[in-house]
């Protein structure tokens, strides 16, 4: 039974890294087994799993008498059976095409009245949910459909009642409700109990017996404040406190349940994503828990799955199904080097990282390497871009954007993002992204500005200014196809905003409290928002948690009352919180449009290497003491000219150019060069001159032949300098690596 993982003494922890490289769009499954104390121990590894499916559920399918495994595929709607052996290896006996690709949950249990494992599958929108049995060699069957369950954020199974039978436990996030649900082993369910109180913030609900009576209780966990409490349930719809915690750690993912310290009731295993640590907690029975010291885990997995897949042991199968994406930045100015944007490779950095714990959570990571993913443009049209209210007409507006895209597909396998000054006298703070678009357009580190709130007033730094962090996050969530959670209401000068948002829902043929929900047309689980200039209007603290708000317009008969998601990603509460969420559904959106129409980062990855260059080490100093330059420029890749550069030289000079396929890094003072080095084993030497302003350029025609793609090539220039002191009258350039990029 997929809601009672306690079999066993010693549990194993299964964990299947469908570790996706967006290079090769492959993966592999790992088992790894623990000793009952927290130690982690590899018992196999597969490779070619698929980085698309979206949950994987457990259970005893067809009566097998073993745990197998289902994997779903919502993207290419399709279902597949696995089966474990004693070694680990997975082996698939059912494939099962044709699913509907709206399925939002699918939950395994005892719905047929047999002692094999059935299944429910849920579509929260359209609220229905049907019940299908399972039979042998993976085959399933209709036994009913019910309709009315509307929007729930998880089902939760378990044995509430005390039976033996699979119970059902519904939580609505955004009415903060509950239920508990008896099912009669033909489809039918009987409502137990209705639970209108509940906390708006639970991120995870957990199964498990924790107080040992042998029924199912829950243990929840809140991610914005750290808290974390075990309720026991009494067997007819009753939840009772065993035991809260508070100031517990908000990173964490996923939560296992599971027998992994040998006693008769549930233990749980923490894992954060973000961070590759996993942390086992072995509770007493009483609500009381020891942790083990945190345990790298190295992949980024995406589902943990609780069940027997290696006989005899509790497992934890464990998806990583990572989809890994690379930033490419552009520092622009304009192009006389005026308007400079400011912003250096290590803010980019900063802000990444803030990103990745955000994207880490929908199993995306965004990697950026400051040494081949940053360069500077000099480029007025680009450094212009803006919000398209910031220029007089759209028509003009549209110029700098088509001019940014065109510049990004030279980029094709990378996410490119123009830090740009804009179309003001001062420095733009804003960002903006679409699904349609092929960058995302970012500001200067600093010029950010926003204001920190806590859900405590009196904290340190409530109501300071500070740079956003969090803006590309945001402005990655619009590139990702996300949208706004909040609705786009203007509120003014106004202090009574509901008035304003009682005039905007008047405005509307047929209003609903969805129609406050800013993406309810793209994801369905992120509450009705009004947007934060709600809360400023009335005066009051955006980062309560306890306060609510309630829209009452008697004349359209609407009298509702929601809590915004203060936390999530696409909101502009997010700056309320230090944590950044994106919803279940949100992560949803996010993988499919990276698997359809943003399916060119990942796709041309499988075959394609971006051309990069990197300049190392220095010149030596000639006339007026200037070191001459070099550099590489055009696009370095296959079937493309590569123009070789030199500037800052003495003008009407004669040099060479050295090319090589090694680095070297030979200081020259021996041969009469003084600090002057060599930095290239050189093959190839070409001759050229220098302008009158000092400068020379040579062109090299690349092949279109697919095996100089990631070919690596050096090079570095020599030239005759009379004004030099050295002996030999000459000077050198600093070296360049150059990679040569296009499709395998």
């Amino acid at each position: 039974m997929p809601f009672l993982p306690i079999r066993s003494t010693i549990g194993a922890l299964l964990l299947v890294s469908l570790a996706a490289r967006a290079a090769d769009a492959q993966a592999s499954a790992s088992i790894l087994t623990t000793n009952g104390a927290g130690s982690l121990t590899t018992l196999s590894t597969e490779n070619g799993f698929r980085t698309s499916w979206h949950q994987a559920i457990p259970g005893n399918f067809g009566g097998s008498g073993g745990e197998n495994l289902l994997l779903y595929d919502r993207i290419q709607g399709e279902g597949k059976f696995l089966s474990s052996s004693t070694t680990g290896s997975l082996t698939t006996y059912a494939t099962h095409t044709g699913w509907s690709t709206s399925w939002d949950q699918i939950v395994a249990g005892q719905f047929g009245g047999s002692s094999q494992d059935d299944l429910l599958f849920y579509d929260a929108p359209s609220g229905i949910g049907r019940f299908y049995t399972t039979g042998a060699g993976g085959s399933i069957a209709l036994l009913r459909t019910n309709t009315g369950w509307n929007q729930y954020d998880t089902i939760v199974p378990g044995n509430f009642d005390g039976s033996g039978t699979t119970d059902l436990f519904f939580y609505s996030r955004t009415r903060g409700e509950g239920k508990f649900l008896r099912t009669d082993g033909s489809g039918n369910i009987l409502l137990q109990s209705h639970l209108t109180t509940m906390s708006k913030n639970w991120d995870q609900i957990v199964p498990g017996d924790f107080d040992g009576n042998g029924t199912t209780d829950l243990f929840f966990y809140e991610r914005i404040r750290g808290i974390a409490q075990f309720w026991s349930t009494n067997g007819t719809g009753g939840i009772s406190l065993i035991r809260g915690y508070v100031g517990i750690r908000s990173s964490w993912d996923l939560i296992v349940p599971g027998n992994f310290g040998g006693t008769s009731h549930t233990d749980l295993c923490f894992y954060d994503r973000t961070a590759g640590e996993a942390r086992f907690a072995f509770t007493d029975g009483a609500g009381g828990w020891a942790l083990q010291t945190v345990r790298s885990t190295s992949p980024r997995w995406l589902h943990f799955v609780a069940g027997d897949f290696v006989p005899g042991r509790t497992s934890i199968y464990a998806y990583d199904g990572t989809l890994r994406v690379r930033i490419h930045a552009v520092r622009c100015m304009d192009s006389d080097g005026t308007r400079a944007t400011a912003i250096t490779p290590a803010e980019v950095r900063q802000w990444v990282d803030r990103a990745n714990l955000v994207y880490s959570k929908a199993g995306v990571w965004i990697e950026f390497d400051e040494r081949t993913d940053y360069e500077v443009l000099r480029n007025t049209t680009i450094n212009t871009l803006d919000l398209c209210r910031e220029f007089s007409s759209e028509a003009q507006c549209n110029v700098h954007k088509q001019a940014a895209e065109t510049w990004a597909l030279r980029y094709p396998c990378k996410i490119v993002v123009f830090f740009r000054y804009g179309n003001s006298p001062s420095p733009t703070g804003s960002g903006f992204s679409s699904e349609e678009a092929n960058y995302v357009a970012m500001p200067g580190f600093n010029n950010t500005v926003t204001t920190q709130y806590f859900h405590d007033p009196n904290t340190p730094g409530h109501g300071d200014a500070i740079q956003g962090i969090k803006l590309l996050a945001h402005e990655l969530g619009h590139y990702f196809g996300l949208n706004h959670t909040h609705v786009g209401i203007d509120y003014g000068n106004t202090s009574n905003p509901h008035a304003v948002v009682a005039a905007y829902l008047a405005t509307l043929s047929n209003p609903t409290p969805d129609s406050l929900d800013g993406d309810g047309g793209d994801t369905w689980d992120t509450p009705p928002d009004p947007g934060i200039d709600y809360f400023h209007a009335l005066g009051w603290n955006p980062a309560d948690l306890d306060r609510e708000i309630r829209i009452n317009v008697p004349a359209l008969g609407l009298d509702f009352t929601f809590s915004p998601d203060r936390s999530n990603v696409m909101s502009y509460w997010a700056l309320c919180n230090g944590y950044l969420r994106v919803s279940p559904d949100q992560v949803r959106e996010i993988r499919e449009v990276l698997h359809g129409s943003k399916s060119q980062i990942l796709d041309r990855c499988a075959h394609y290497v971006a051309g990069r260059k990197l300049l190392y080490g220095g010149g030596c100093p000639g006339t007026s003491n200037l070191a001459p330059t070099h550099d590489v420029a055009g696009t370095l890749e296959i079937g493309n000219a590569i123009s070789l550069e030199v500037d800052n030289a003495v003008a009407g000079t004669s040099g060479v150019l050295w090319i090589g396929i090694q680095p070297l890094r030979l200081n020259l003072a021996g041969a009469g060069m003084g600090t002057c080095d060599l930095l290239v084993n050189q093959i190839v030497s070409l001759p050229f001159s220098t302008s009158r302003s000092g400068f020379a350029r040579l062109s090299i025609a690349v092949p279109p032949d697919p095996s100089l793609v990631a070919a690596a090539f050096y090079s570095q220039a020599a030239l005759l300098d009379l004004g030099t002191a050295t002996p030999t009258k000459l000077t050198t350039t600093n070296g360049v690596e150059t990679v040569v990029g296009g499709d395998r």
